[in-house]
């Protein structure tokens, strides 16, 4: 997160104090609170497009040698940042155990330059670092630069 916060500003980004990342599950578990997002050209997004039509879209665009082949997750993002931040009562109550939820899974992984705020975060597992088993595991972290990229990791 670190060398992604340096990147970012090297970038000509601001400077930053933290990083949050989330996978596609968290994104589709708030869009099946929040209801279906609109994009600009008229697609509606659901939970259960999401993946189909994010897919398609950047696939679509890579062929087409386009420079922000991810650019459909940079339109998606302030869209549900929006409607998350205006949630009705029902919706505030499944956003909340949505978020219980993805914690818990790792779906959503935090770090923060503060060294007292990031020492809290490894101590709660909410770092997304690893951390001693004992057994093996294999933790695969794909991972890009802004906020128009996506990211993915798995343990299996």
């Amino acid at each position: 997160a670190r060398n992604k916060m340096w990147f970012y500003e090297q970038s000509g980004g601001p400077s930053v104090d933290g990083v949050i990342a989330i996978t596609d599950t968290f994104v589709r578990e708030l869009i099946g609170v929040v209801g279906p997002i609109v994009l600009e050209d008229g697609r509606e997004i659901t939970k259960a497009n999401f993946n189909q039509i994010t897919s398609a879209t950047i696939e679509a665009l890579r062929e087409e040698n386009s420079e922000a082949p991810k650019g459909i997750l940079s339109e998606l993002g302030p869209i549900l940042l929006n409607a998350i931040k205006k949630p009705s009562l029902t919706q505030s109550l499944a956003l909340g155990k949505a978020f219980s939820n993805a914690l818990d899974r790792g779906d959503i992984q935090i770090y923060s330059a503060d060294e007292v705020l990031q020492d809290t975060l490894v101590r709660l597992g909410l770092d997304g670092g690893l951390h001693e088993t004992v057994q093996d595991y294999l933790h695969v972290n794909i991972s890009n630069i802004e906020i128009g990229r996506a990211s993915c990791r798995e343990r299996v």
